[in-house]
Formats: structure tokens, C-alpha cells, sequence
């Protein structure tokens, strides 16, 4: 999963995945598919994770 902060603005972002989506965590890699940090957790179909302004966030879901 990949999401870009377009706005300017740095904070939070909640994500709600589909509904049946079978993922628990959310690990964070680099544009390159690279591993990079801790695995987020994914509760109740939701995961937060903090974006950086005009900068992208990806994470492989598991």
C-alpha cells in the first residue's frame, strides 16, 4: 500500500481497509520494496500511520 501527502501538511493518517481483508500488520519499506522499521499493527480493519509533508508512505500489509 502506497499513500502520498500531497497537502503540505505533516500528522496522522487513518486508513480502513476493505472489509474481509485478512492483514494484521502493516510493515514499512522504502520505494524499493526495501524493509525499513517496525511493522504497524492493523486493529479492527484500521491502521495509523504518520505522514511526512509531500512525502510518500508505503507499506507492504501482512
Amino acid at each position: 500500500m502506497r499513500v502520498w501527502e500531497q497537502g503540505g501538511l505533516a500528522g496522522p493518517l487513518t486508513v480502513t481497509l476493505p472489509a474481509g481483508l485478512k492483514v494484521s500488520a502493516a510493515q514499512p519499506v522504502t520505494l524499493r520494496g526495501e524493509t525499513t522499521g517496525v511493522a504497524l499493527p492493523i486493529s479492527e480493519g484500521q491502521l495509523t500511520l504518520e505522514l511526512k509533508a509531500y512525502a510518500p508512505a508505503s507499506h507492504i500489509l501482512r
